[in-house]
C-alpha cells in the first residue's frame, strides 16, 4: 500500500496554504486510491493543535489519514551546497519513503545540502524547492521533483516563473533561496552562486 505525507505549516493556530496541501492530497488520491477522499480541513479540525508557535504539522496517509503529528519548527542552517547528479530519482507524489534523499545526504559533508541535478538540469534540493534570481526576477527550475505548495503558491502569484535551469549556466544567475510550506521568501538566507555552491562538477549518485 502506498503511503505519503502532507507537510503544513501551524503558526499560532493557523494552517497556513491548507488549499494548496488538499489538492496535492486529491491529486494523489485520484491516482492511487480513486474511490477516497480525505477532507484535510475536517480531520484536522478534531485535532487538539497547539494555537502558540510556530510547528511543523505532518499528516501521513493512505487511502485514509493515518497518523498526524507536529513538532516544532526551528529553520535549518545551510552553510553550502553540492550538486548531485541523481538521474534515477522521481518524486513527483509526496511518498512518506523518502530514503533516496537520506542517501543522497550522506554523500555530501555534513554541514552541506544537496543540489540533485538530472542530466545537466537542476531539479530541488533534498528537502526544498529551489528558485534563483537573474536581472530583478525569480526563477524556479521547471524540472522540479516535486511541485511544492509554496512553489505553486509563488507561481500562481506571478512572483517566480518557471525556466529551465541547467548546470552550464547555473552561474549566469545572482543568486538563490530555498523555500517550502515551512519557508516562505521572508525566511531562510538568500544564498550566492559562487561562494555558496562548493563546485559545478556533481558528485555522481549511483
Amino acid at each position: 500500500m502506498y503511503q505519503f505525507i502532507e507537510t503544513i505549516k501551524l503558526e499560532d493556530g493557523d494552517l497556513i496554504g491548507l488549499d494548496l496541501h488538499q489538492e496535492r492530497l486529491d491529486r494523489t488520491l485520484l491516482n492511487f486510491y480513486p474511490n477516497r477522499s480525505i477532507d484535510l480541513s475536517r480531520v484536522l479540525e478534531n485535532e487538539a493543535l497547539p494555537t502558540d508557535g510556530l510547528y511543523r504539522l505532518t499528516v501521513t496517509y493512505s487511502d485514509r489519514v493515518e497518523k498526524i503529528k507536529w513538532v516544532p519548527y526551528r529553520l535549518r542552517s545551510i552553510d553550502h551546497f553540492v550538486l548531485v547528479e541523481a538521474p534515477d530519482v522521481a518524486y513527483r507524489y509526496k511518498y512518506s519513503d523518502r530514503e533516496i534523499f537520506s542517501k543522497i545526504s550522506e554523500v555530501v559533508p555534513s554541514n552541506c545540502e544537496a543540489i540533485i541535478t538530472q542530466k545537466g538540469l537542476i531539479t530541488d534540493t533534498t528537502y526544498t524547492n529551489l528558485i534563483f534570481m537573474k536581472e530583478g526576477q525569480w526563477y524556479t527550475p521547471s524540472t522540479a521533483l516535486l511541485k511544492g505548495t509554496q512553489r505553486e503558491r509563488l507561481l500562481r502569484q506571478g512572483t517566480i516563473k518557471e525556466l529551465d535551469i541547467r548546470i552550464d549556466n547555473l552561474h549566469t544567475f545572482d543568486s538563490f533561496r530555498v523555500i517550502n510550506a515551512m519557508m516562505d521568501m521572508s525566511m531562510g538566507e538568500i544564498y550566492d552562486i559562487k561562494k555558496n555552491v562548493k563546485d559545478f562538477n556533481p558528485i555522481q549518485f549511483l
